[in-house]
């Protein structure tokens, strides 16, 4: 089953001998109402895992000494901003809570509270603490679900949440106020630093969807953003390794 959603726009007529009134075009969006709590959940984290990205991402145009980063942060904006929008108009339709803010508090849960993933960020400079919007990473370390999504192990920094909702994998309340009083290099480095962990917890969340999740829509986001996700955090990588 699908709901339509109409965006009318209008658009002007080309016939000179028309009326001058624009005419209305409607195209319509359909949204499955298939879903599941792991869908649910997934589109309510990632909408506010997304608006961390896009706080963060706002800060280079003044911050940044790099022009690479400057055009990264860009494009991370540019592409986050319709998927919030996107996720938001599938919680509407299934009568789901919203969410997209950072400071939209997430129903507590907990994480392992296991070392950040290694695998594929040796040899980096990484800070020493991350946190999950809404999330306690320091209970068992087995984590626990949330409506029907359980966080991989994988995805979750060693750190102590603020429930509150604030905080963001790769991203404190300590570490955002280090961002914005960084600039230059130092802003070019730790932004970096911090959006590898923020991107790679999102591929994990994402992954998780893939395995859970029964929303067409939403599988095909998180397959989305498994892909451009780990091909920016290589990106990064290389932008971090060739800092001085």
């Amino acid at each position: 089953m699908v709901v339509v959603i109409g965006v009318t726009s209008c658009l002007a007529a080309t016939n000179p001998s028309s009326s001058p009134t624009p005419t209305a075009s409607t195209s319509a969006v359909t949204v499955s109402t298939v879903h599941n709590e792991a869908d649910m959940s997934f589109a309510q984290m990632m909408s506010i895992h997304h608006q961390g990205a896009i706080e963060m991402s706002a800060l280079a145009p003044d911050r940044a000494s790099s022009d690479a980063v400057k055009t990264l942060a860009a494009q991370i904006q540019e592409a986050q901003e319709p998927e919030i929008q996107e996720m938001q108009s599938w919680l509407k339709t299934w009568n789901a809570s919203m969410a997209g803010s950072s400071s939209s508090a997430m129903p507590g849960m907990s994480m392992p509270a296991s070392a950040m993933p290694t695998s594929s960020m040796s040899g980096m400079d990484m800070p020493s603490s991350s946190s999950m919007p809404g999330m306690d990473m320091s209970g068992s370390a087995s984590g626990m679900d949330m409506h029907g999504m359980h966080m991989p192990s994988s995805a979750a920094p060693s750190a102590s949440i603020d429930i509150r909702g604030n905080d963001m994998p790769g991203m404190t309340d300590a570490d955002m106020a280090k961002l914005k009083a960084a600039h230059g290099t130092a802003f070019d480095k730790l932004y970096l630093q911090l959006m590898i962990v923020h991107h790679q917890a999102a591929v994990d969340m994402s992954k998780d969807e893939i395995v859970k999740g029964k929303n067409p829509q939403a599988l095909s986001l998180a397959a989305d953003i498994i892909s451009s996700q780990t091909a920016q955090i290589t990106q990064m990588q290389n932008m971090l390794a060739a800092i001085k």
